[in-house]
């Protein structure tokens, strides 16, 4: 049988016994749609009503309410189901991240199922608003005026996709670094509390951290003046990446010299000390010429150890979230 078959078969037999399982993944990622779907609807039409949303609205930037916003949550919960199937055609159903969805005793993957729904939801945007206390969507706007010169506006969709990929993925590396400095770790300990690694896993992340992604994202579409269909490109482009680098399979060796690949990133997640602040990049030239390389070499095990580990994968989801952005401001310390 084929890799395919084998998966297939691996899939249906484990169904057969954990049928509530895959009822479970598929009520998260209904949930997931609805929401994300559902809250610019709820926002938008409650907005006369309650002028307090007005600016939220805006940080969405959400005008009139339409199909497209299907679009966002759709092409997420897509491009994570593919992922999952091609991991466990890749690895093998039972040392898939599909297969330990469905068995739902995993307290990692059940953490990045949560974070999964908080992306797509946009609930995460919403955190992102309240813990700013409103701040982030001046910041947002001040980003896209402030930088808007749009250098290399008209010029072929090639050029545009090109810069726009040396662009984000220098800002990426050096935003990664500031998140591993001691002023932003208790924040990116989110991710890095994740003990087993998946597709699921560019998910887990703190809502601030997403929201520096969009900040340097947002200056850099700004600066350069790049067409909305380039920057779709690029974030499907990305978006399958990021989930596919956190995997356990296996790319071709030549792939290194390219990008941060499977291999490399795992010793970014890794508790090896030697390891720690290593390969923070997507493409390999911004480690190498920064001095954060580290060639792959087995790893002893993935997540955060000590204090650390004991407030993460609590099954305490929403929690877990403000108690870490009260970490971070002092309002807490580590127990």
């Amino acid at each position: 049988m084929s890799a395919l078959q084998i998966a297939m078969t691996g899939f249906a037999e484990h169904v057969q016994l954990r049928k509530r399982g895959l009822l479970n993944f598929i009520g998260v990622l209904a949930a997931s749609l609805i929401v994300g779907t559902a809250l610019p609807w709820l926002m938008f039409f409650g907005g006369p009503y309650v002028d307090t949303l007005a600016p939220v609205y805006e940080f969405l930037g959400i005008k009139t309410p339409g199909m497209h916003v299907l679009l966002f949550p759709t092409a997420m919960v897509g491009v994570a189901v593919i992922c999952l199937v091609v991991e466990a055609i890749g690895l093998g159903y039972r040392d898939s991240t599909l297969f330990l969805v469905i068995e739902g005793d995993n307290r990692s993957v059940r953490s990045d199922l949560f974070y999964l729904f908080l992306r797509v939801s946009g609930v995460a945007t919403l955190v992102t608003f309240v813990m700013t206390l409103g701040t982030a969507l001046h910041v947002d706007a001040m980003t896209a005026l402030g930088l808007d010169f749009s250098l290399i506006h008209g010029t072929h969709p090639v050029v545009q996709f090109f810069v726009l990929v040396l662009a984000i993925t220098f800002c990426n590396y050096w935003t990664h670094r500031l998140l591993h400095s001691r002023w932003f770790f208790e924040l990116h300990k989110v991710h890095h509390s994740a003990e087993h690694l998946g597709v699921l896993l560019p998910f887990r992340a703190h809502p601030l951290d997403h929201y520096l992604a969009r900040v340097y994202t947002t200056a850099s579409l700004s600066l350069f003046g790049i067409e909305p269909s380039v920057l779709i490109a690029w974030m499907g482009i990305n978006a399958f990446y990021q989930s596919m680098v956190h995997s356990k399979i296996d790319w071709p060796k030549w792939t290194e010299y390219i990008v941060v690949t499977p291999a490399l990133h795992r010793i970014h997640h890794s508790t090896e000390p030697r390891h720690f602040n290593k390969n923070m990049s997507i493409l390999t030239i911004w480690d190498k010429l920064f001095g954060t390389y580290h060639p792959p070499e087995d790893v002893p095990g993935y997540g955060l150890d000590g204090v650390d580990r004991d407030n993460f994968n609590t099954d305490h989801y929403l929690s877990e979230v403000f108690l870490c952005f009260a970490r971070w401001i002092g309002l807490k310390r580590n127990t």
